[in-house]
């Protein structure tokens, strides 16, 4: 179970023996905490972003409108896939990507080309995503973005680390601040020592998270959905 905000300070606090301690106040060790998100978004977005992997709340496309916001929690613009989905309808729009032919074609489909969600394609560009012929209608909630999110940082108490993996590496980061920063509290050497160890754990768990031999490819359905 993972951890909210005010359980991890009172964690910090109990094996920092700083529960009546003024001298740390719970905002440095909110912010303590959240660099330690901070570095294990960092460890796993290196060995499996996947982790992060999320299906976002549907766009509503907007007629003639070809530029889309991604989502508010997305990792560096990581957009896996938009599904188009209305109805009986659901297939993927192709992703464009930034070769020469591509532009000129991108043009020329914004100019001449005829709207569907079959001829849709899409390009990320940096803090939108670009519809390649604009819709031609208005239709709510049919677009579906699967994404890589970030991990949630923690401001409120009943916040939650959403790194179940992590909450014993984000607790032993902000102790290990503490005591490399505070005078007489901890031992710096034993806290970071403590972390190496719980840091190496959870990159050694997430490397072997995904087998080697994991080489499926999904059957190309296709020509059947076509003709049934």
């Amino acid at each position: 179970m993972s951890l909210t905000l005010t359980q991890a300070i009172n964690r910090v606090r109990t094996e920092l023996d700083l529960l009546d301690e003024p001298q740390v106040t719970d905002s440095e060790i909110t912010t303590y905490l959240n660099e330690g998100i901070d570095v294990v978004e960092s460890i796993i977005l290196d060995i499996y972003e996947d982790y992060f992997l999320a299906r976002g709340t549907p766009i509503n496309l907007v007629s003639g409108t070809s530029e889309y916001n991604y989502p508010a929690d997305i990792w560096g613009n990581k957009l896996r896939a938009l599904i188009y989905r209305n109805g009986a309808i659901v297939t993927e729009i192709p992703r464009q990507y930034n070769q020469i032919n591509d532009f000129e074609a991108t043009e020329r489909m914004d100019q001449l080309g005829v709207w569907t969600p079959y001829t849709m394609v899409y390009r990320p560009l940096n803090t939108t995503f670009k519809l390649t012929p604009a819709p031609t209608s208005s239709e709510s909630s049919v677009l579906v973005p699967w994404y890589i999110r970030q991990a949630t940082r923690l401001v409120n108490g009943s916040d939650t680390i959403d790194i179940p993996e992590g909450d014993n590496c984000i607790v032993a980061y902000a102790k290990n601040e503490i005591a490399m920063n505070k005078s007489g509290i901890g031992d710096a050497n034993k806290t970071m020592i403590k972390l190496k160890s719980l840091l190496e754990q959870l990159n050694k768990s997430l490397s072997n998270r995904v087998p080697d031999q994991w080489n499926f490819v999904a059957k190309d359905m296709s020509y059947y959905e076509e003709h049934t």
